[in-house]
């Protein structure tokens, strides 16, 4: 994403900016991004600590400015798994997200992240489901979220 198309406005107000202008991966770093494009308008910011950034792809901060694919629902993965599958892989999945978290998540009313996305494909093949099964709908946003 190039640094003029960033949409500051869906940043969250806790999100951590980087200012280490310097650094190599600075066009490519959200964090980096969203520094050089904060409001001026806002009165704070959280920052991180100039002497913990390690300069590049490999330093815990960074995070890729492109967008990531977001999932909403698995309702319809239900229709392609025997019924003691399903069963397993709900019960599984309540365990994780609790049970109005994964019916919320299932019937689409909250995003799923990509690691979240992420267990629910563990999930469908550790119960013997094949793990290429759609959610019922994708969207791609910037990576805001600390998950």
């Amino acid at each position: 994403m190039e640094t003029q198309q960033l949409d500051y406005s869906t940043a969250p107000a806790a999100f951590l900016h980087c200012a280490v202008a310097d650094c190599p991966v600075a066009s490519t770093c959200l964090r980096a991004q969203a520094w050089q494009h904060m409001a001026k308008e806002r009165r704070w910011a959280s920052v991180v600590n100039p002497s913990q950034v390690r300069p590049g792809k490999d330093c815990p901060f960074f995070r890729e400015s492109a967008p990531v694919v977001y999932a909403w629902g698995f309702a319809g993965m239900q229709r392609r798994m025997f019924p003691q599958q399903y069963a397993v892989f709900s019960r599984r999945l309540m365990a994780h997200f609790g049970r109005n978290g994964y019916f919320i998540r299932r019937r689409g009313e909250r995003v799923l992240s990509p690691q979240e996305q992420r267990l629910v494909r563990e999930t469908l093949k550790a119960v013997g489901v094949a793990d290429d099964l759609p959610f019922d709908h994708y969207e791609q946003r910037l990576h805001w979220t600390e998950e």
